[in-house]
């Protein structure tokens, strides 16, 4: 263990090449046991963790308010997977990317700003890159969105298999599966 700061692995047993400069970092849960290869940079991170392995956290309010266990994760950036649990296998760079409270994100990927922001997720295999991307995204898996405010529009997504790209394109589906839009504003209103 190797700590520089304040509160920085005050519980940390058993645990293998954790690295951390900054402060409140894993200091809230309960003892942080067997974990391996969790580097954290910042303020703020994975303060409730009890576990996970193979994680990178590098800025400020990351996977910070539920009992993080997760694996295989790339975080760098201001509050990202903030209710992360036992999610796998993530990457995560920009702003308010899957920082709804709770959830088991796997395989999500996001560069931007307010992807998947205002929801639970679950879903796995999902994609944003840019703004206002799959903000209520719930359930819903292997959806892909490149763009601005794409899947926007409060209601849960549980819809899976959508492809959209461009600007507000598919904004308001919320159930539907396999839809492709590509452009400026196709089906910008409910077609579930």
């Amino acid at each position: 263990v190797t700590a520089i700061g304040s509160d920085v692995f005050p519980t940390a047993t058993a645990t293998n090449e954790l690295s951390a400069v900054g402060s409140r970092i894993a200091d809230l849960g309960g003892a942080l046991v067997g974990s391996a290869r969790l580097f954290a940079f910042g303020r703020d991170l994975l303060r409730n963790a009890t576990g996970g392995s193979d994680t990178l956290a590098l800025g400020y309010r990351l996977a910070d308010l539920a009992a993080y266990a997760g694996s295989n994760n790339t975080l760098i950036g201001f509050s990202l997977a903030r209710g992360l649990t036992t999610g796998n296998d993530n990457t995560l760079v920009g702003n308010a990317l899957f920082s709804g409270a709770g959830g088991t994100l796997s395989g999500a990927v996001a560069f931007g700003r307010q992807v998947a922001d205002l929801a639970v997720p679950s879903g796995a295999a999902n994609l944003g890159v840019g703004t206002s991307l799959l903000r209520s995204l719930t359930t819903g898996a292997s959806n892909t969105a490149v763009g601005n405010s794409l899947f926007d529009t409060g209601t849960p997504l549980t819809g899976s298999s959508n492809t959209a790209i461009g600007f507000q394109s598919l904004r308001a589906v919320t159930s539907g599966s396999s839809n492709t839009a590509a452009g400026a504003a196709v089906f910008p209103t409910p077609s579930n």
